[in-house]
């Protein structure tokens, strides 16, 4: 009789035990059916910054579907990036990158139109388009130094047509004012040795190289 209780017992607390599990898990389920897409967007960032790329691909979609127009540019430009240079569980794929890059362009993202730029520059599984990685690098050289900098190189190398030394020379100390190290380089070169129609400039080497040691401290 005693036994028979005591296992009448244990099936009474086994049954508690699994009730209480189920609704503990009903209770984080619920709640996060009730995280916004913004909340959304704040788990996959720090998912990324873990990262832990595929556990945050489903965030980063459903926070592209925020009413804010801002949440939605961030998380088309997070989307962009994890496509086009792919990860763990995330293969690469080169039309949604561009997909979610032009919707983070529609919305003002300056780094969106930089690396689409460099995507349209190199042509790499997607086709070369040299007019459009000029004009989307241009819109990001109003803001980006590292834009800045590419733009400059592009304007040496011709991409623009005649090389223009007086406009590249302008764009390398827009960037490296900025803090740009490869632009500090450049104008390091350029006033040691002279380019074009710039003479070699001791007072303006010496100040870039005093510029390059300070940041590298």
């Amino acid at each position: 009789m005693k036994k028979e209780k005591l296992h009448t017992t244990k099936r009474y607390f086994l049954i508690v035990l699994l009730a209480g599990l189920f609704v503990f898990v009903g209770a984080v389920l619920e709640n996060s059916w009730r995280l916004t897409p913004e909340m959304h967007y704040s788990l996959g960032i720090d998912l990324l910054n873990q990262n832990k790329s595929e556990k945050a691909l489903p965030h980063l979609l459903i926070a592209n579907k925020s009413k804010f127009t801002s949440f939605r540019a961030l998380s088309a430009y997070q989307l962009a990036r994890l496509y086009a240079k792919g990860a763990k569980g995330i293969p690469q794929n080169p039309k949604k990158a561009v997909f979610y890059y032009e919707q983070a362009i529609q919305m003002q993202i300056p780094k969106a139109q930089y690396e689409l730029a460099l995507l349209y520059d190199v042509g790499d599984k997607i086709p070369e388009n040299r007019d459009k990685a000029i004009s989307l690098m241009m819109k990001a050289a109003e803001t980006l130094p590292e834009a800045k900098y590419a733009l400059a190189v592009w304007i040496e190398r011709g991409y623009l047509g005649k090389p223009n030394q007086g406009w590249a020379v302008a764009l390398y100390e827009q960037a490296a004012h900025a803090g740009h190290e490869n632009a500090i380089k450049s104008l390091i070169s350029i006033y040691h040795g002279g380019y074009g129609r710039f003479p070699d400039n001791i007072r303006r080497e010496q100040y870039w190289r005093r510029r390059l040691e300070g940041k590298r401290k």
